[in-house]
């Protein structure tokens, strides 16, 4: 810049760094540089830097020369030298000597592999900090170039200038780096090593890559999983990983290596990383291979060319606790589901999940799945029909006169009674599913059991739980759900046993017995038949009439402890037979409401009505006779 055509002299601000090692680049800002550096120079304590990597009439950007000492640094322009106060410190130590002890050693190599990843303009936490002084090719990236020229150098006790950076790109065949194999399948839960593969290079020093992946299909479960192959160090020369990193919620894998040593580096082509896979849902995704980067010997760059691959996987059908085999504990799982004993999203059975136990393939977890579980289980199919069986269980093979039902029980106060629940024409019969309702207000679940105890391929399970206000009884109705499965077939008649205890004091003298949400197989629905349990008093009694003082009508409550012929008689205070009422045979059980009850109208034999006053009625039951008295007022 010139004033009235005299030459502005230019001025030094600021110089960062301001210490650093031969070959460290320095940005020197003030002004009045000049916009381009033309005859310009910059001086090192009297040593020319030579050209600067950049020059504007603010900022200049250039590296600390060979051979320069500690002291001014002086800018010149058009022969006008800047203010000489600002100094820098040059380390007693070389280019790539980056710990100044006069030796480029594994030292050296290390402290730019510790940077491996850094980015000038990246500060998230999950990347090391970024130095200026580690970044060799001052790319604002310390990558696998930087840790190469480093290590090209292994050994140098004598200073030396740079290596300058070859391109060459066009000049030799590019590289090609793929994933092997290009594609496969992994079952659940499976885990499979997959190679990152180099061909046609030569020379290799170093190499660094990016692994893109689904992670809802796959995962890496840790960096240190993750092996160097052999071929890096083929050659004899010393091999080591610049880093290893997961981004992006392991949806992303950073892996890179170098070496170092005498021996040229290895060409052709081998196995560079086995990275292994671990499918964790179902599905296709690509494994990508992204910013590749290969560098020989001397740091300088190799071209290459990508080849992605893919991975696909599928259910493990059948295996749904995850431990690789399909057993009978399996089907039970299944079962347990199937009953409502295990949630849809529990934590504990990740396993679990519609792909692993859909073995049938109709989109839902059924007890026919169980049992086909159990049929493989015990080497009677060796494939699920949902992998294309052909000989699979017809979804529907029963007979349209397939029928469960329940017979109708008496069980007097404080008894255990044993509730049968009977299978009929169901000769291709799996699997089956049920729930029974009961009235918890008469009666207590003990327990369940199988019937056919000889068949040790089955797998039954029951649970109990409480459905208050939901099902049409009302209060105090809960229920059991049950599930069967058989590898063989199930066996007719008699199948299940439901023990339960009938309360000492029920509120009912009744429990209907419901079936519901009944289906064979999967989706067969059979005929149905409900069962009663009918509470037998202990003992037979006849009870007070209600209402009692009344007119005209009075209901007379009894109960029988066994069936038997029944008749009220109704006496004047004088002992004359006022009414006769024949019941005929009663089976035994409680007969105290207004439905059960006897009933008398207050008239007599020949249809008069009776007079206010006191009679006596009493209950002949067989041998059984009892007398009490009731009262009619007008």
């Amino acid at each position: 810049m010139t004033v009235s055509g005299e030459v502005t002299k230019p001025v030094i601000t600021s110089i960062f760094p301001s210490s650093g090692r031969v070959g460290t680049q320095v940005t020197i800002t003030g002004e009045n540089f000049g916009s381009t550096q033309g005859n310009s120079t910059v001086t090192f304590n009297g040593v020319d830097a030579g050209s600067a990597d950049s020059w504007s009439d603010t900022e200049i950007k250039i590296k600390v020369p060979l051979g320069a000492k500690t002291g001014s640094v002086v800018v010149t322009v058009c022969g006008q030298a800047s203010n000489n106060d600002k100094t820098f410190t040059v380390k007693d130590c070389f280019f790539a000597d980056l710990d100044c002890d006069g030796d480029v050693d594994i030292v050296d190599i290390q402290l730019v592999a510790g940077r491996w990843g850094a980015e000038c303009d990246n500060p998230e936490p999950q990347f090391p900090d970024y130095v200026p002084e580690y970044d060799i090719d001052q790319d604002c990236d310390i990558d696998i170039m930087d840790i190469q020229k480093v290590a090209t150098h292994y050994g140098e006790t004598e200073p030396f200038e740079p290596n300058v950076v070859v391109d060459s790109s066009g000049v030799i065949p590019a590289a090609q780096i793929s994933i092997e194999p290009p594609s496969q399948k992994l079952m659940a839960s499976e885990t499979n090593i997959v190679k990152v593969k180099i061909e046609n290079v030569t020379n290799l020093g170093a190499f660094e890559f990016t692994l893109r992946y689904d992670n809802k299909i796959v995962q890496i479960s840790q960096a240190a999983d993750v092996q160097l192959g052999d071929f890096l160090g083929s050659t004899k020369r010393t091999m080591a990983i610049a880093g290893s990193k997961m981004a992006d919620e392991q949806s992303s894998f950073s892996y890179g290596a170098y070496s170092y040593g005498e021996a040229d580096g290895p060409n052709g082509g081998g196995i560079l990383v086995h990275i292994p896979l671990t499918a964790v849902g179902v599905g296709h995704t690509a494994i990508e291979l992204v910013n590749v980067q290969l560098a020989d010997t001397a740091g300088n760059p190799i071209p290459v060319s990508t080849i992605s691959g893919t991975v696909s996987t599928t259910p493990n059908y059948g295996d749904v606790s995850g431990d690789g085999e399909v057993t009978a504990y399996d089907a039970a799982l299944v079962l347990r589901r199937v009953i409502g004993m295990i949630e849809p999203d529990d934590a504990n059975f990740p396993y679990l999940t519609l792909e692993n136990a859909d073995v049938t393939g109709d989109n839902t977890i059924s007890a026919l799945d169980a049992a086909l579980i159990l049929q493989y289980s015990a080497n009677k199919i060796d494939q699920f029909p949902v992998e294309g069986q052909s000989s699979s269980p017809m979804r529907n093979p029963l007979s349209t006169v397939t029928k469960v039902s329940i017979a109708d029980i008496r069980v007097k106060l404080g008894e255990r009674v044993i509730v049968p629940i009977k299978l009929e024409n169901a000769h291709n019969a799996l699997a089956l599913k049920l729930t029974l309702n009961y009235d918890s207000r008469v009666l207590k679940f003990v327990r369940m059991s199988d019937s056919e105890k000889r068949n040790n391929r089955r797998s039954v399970l029951s649970q109990e739980f409480n459905q208050r206000g939901v099902l049409l009884h009302g209060d105090g109705i809960r229920s059991v759900n049950i599930a069967l499965a058989t590898a063989t077939k199930i066996f007719q008649g008699e199948i299940i046993h439901l023990e339960f205890e009938v309360l000492t004091k029920p509120a009912l003298h009744k429990s209907h017995l419901e079936l519901i949400d009944v289906y064979l197989n999967e989706g067969v629905t059979p005929q149905l038949k409900h069962g009663l349990v009918t509470i037998l008093p202990n003992q037979t009694a006849l009870l007070q009439n209600y209402p009692n003082p009344f007119n005209p009508e009075t209901w007379i409550p009894f109960q029988l402890s066994d069936s038997t012929e029944v008749s009220i008689s109704i006496y004047s205070t004088s002992g004359r037979l006022v009414r006769n009422i024949e019941l005929g045979r009663k089976e035994g059980g409680f007969y105290t409401s207004r439905s059960d009850a006897a009933y008398w109208n207050g008239r007599n034999q020949i249809g008069e009505k009776v007079g206010s006053g006191v009679y006596f009625y009493t209950l002949n039951a067989g041998d059984f006779q009892a007398v009490r008295k009731l009262l009619v007022v007008k």
